[in-house]
């Protein structure tokens, strides 16, 4: 079968051929007749030129091949590897380094935009589209995110990924750092398949997320087997595979140990010995209870206030208390005066949760600045709130107590 590219390649080098020799056949015609003059005028300088000038000149030639010139307005498209079968059998390769496919290549601005009919941006949409045009098998680009996107990953908040053409997403550039993967290595066929990436912001859906699709990919580079597949990463940190129209969701694994959701029963049941009579009323209120009105038993409580639903699970710490917030609302901890407790969440980014404290359900003392000190009759709050990922403070929480004498003079 005729390989059109190879012909278009040998009729591009055979004009190149012709228009040099035909450059060169003008020149001669021109100056040909002054070379001998030009060869004598050389024969007859002085030494000390005739070693000077050609230093001069390797000099210019030299300092000249090391500009890069303007690259602003020079786009560089990536060469992309291929190395697929087609139908016929016919292997098509033309792969760098087979042993390790992750290949870092240039980087590069661009003027095109090839999906979803986005604005311009950088060499992400460049390799796409040389995936989408040459077709490839194994292949891959660090995949940068935009718009202030992190994809929670252990303790770490990533910000791009590295994409695999065929079908796989890694967190780092090693093979044992796999976020997700379609369970069938598939190659983008050149006219066949296709592959297309989106970001869908929250007002669209319930959270951010990257979307990355794959259609009609050849697995395994055969053209009688395709499958369509795609990958959502969630701003929350969870992952969703979905081929041929059968969607799983990976849930993200928490960097830290919890007992259930919130305050719910798993929490109260793995905090309290008592934790049926608590249940019985509901935690909230048994709190309420143990704090009451004009009671003298040292305890008062702590509120923390979550005003929106976190973007990813966040664990907040009072104390020897654990909770993984994964809604808005209220959050409430029995506190005995006297002790001081030691305040974090995790992402430190958390930093709009309001903290409150209360010895008597019928007064509110909040506090949502950096440090506050309250003088009533049952003591003096202190609370240093997480307030920055940067703070040198200790956050912590410590209500004193006050011993009072009647009468005075006694």
């Amino acid at each position: 079968m005729l390989d059109l590219g190879c012909l278009e390649s040998a009729l591009l080098l055979l004009s190149a051929v012709l228009l040099t020799a035909f450059c060169v056949l003008v020149w001669w015609k021109a100056v040909g007749g002054r070379v001998k003059e030009l060869i004598s005028e050389w024969r007859r300088l002085p030494v000390f030129w005739k070693v000077v000038l050609p230093l001069v000149f390797g000099a210019f030639c030299l300092h000249g091949s090391t500009k890069n010139g303007n690259v602003a307005n020079v786009q560089v498209l990536p060469v992309v590897k291929s190395n697929y079968q087609s139908g016929n059998g016919e292997n098509h390769s033309n792969l760098v380094n087979p042993v390790n496919p992750v290949q870092k290549k240039f980087i590069a601005s661009s003027t095109v935009r090839q999906n979803k009919g986005r604005k311009p941006t950088t060499r992400t949409d460049l390799y796409v589209r040389s995936w989408n045009t040459t077709g490839v098998w194994e292949e891959s680009f660090w995949f940068e995110f935009e718009n202030d996107f992190v994809f929670p990953f252990g303790t770490n908040h990533l910000k791009g990924v590295e994409l695999l053409s065929w079908g796989e997403i890694w967190s780092t550039h090693r093979k044992d750092a796999v976020l997700a993967e379609l369970g069938e290595k598939v190659a983008i066929g050149r006219g066949v398949s296709r592959f297309e990436w989106e970001y869908i912001a929250a007002s669209e859906t319930n959270e951010s997320k990257y979307v990355y699709s794959w259609y009609n990919g050849l697995v395994n580079r055969e053209t009688n087997s395709v499958i369509n597949g795609r990958i959502e990463l969630m701003r929350s940190g969870d992952i969703l595979v979905a081929t041929s129209g059968v969607e799983r969701i990976i849930p993200r694994e928490l960097s830290f140990e919890y007992d259930g959701f919130g305050q719910d029963n798993e929490w109260v049941r793995a905090n309290f010995t008592n934790a049926n009579e608590i249940l019985s009323i509901g935690y909230a209120q048994w709190v309420n209870d143990q704090v009451g009105v004009d009671l003298t038993n040292g305890l008062y409580k702590l509120i923390v206030t979550v005003p929106e639903k976190p973007l990813e699970i966040t664990e907040l710490n009072v104390g020897d208390y654990s909770v993984a917030i994964t809604n808005a609302g209220e959050y409430v901890f029995l506190l005995e005066k006297g002790v001081e407790y030691p305040l974090s969440v995790f992402p430190e980014t958390a930093t709009n949760f309001i903290y409150s404290a209360v010895d008597d359900v019928s007064n509110m003392y909040s506090r949502q600045a950096f440090n506050g000190y309250w003088t009533r009759d049952h003591g003096r709050l202190e609370l240093v709130v997480p307030i920055s990922p940067l703070s040198f403070i200790f956050p912590r929480i410590r209500w004193n107590p006050e011993l009072y004498v009647t009468p005075e003079t006694w």
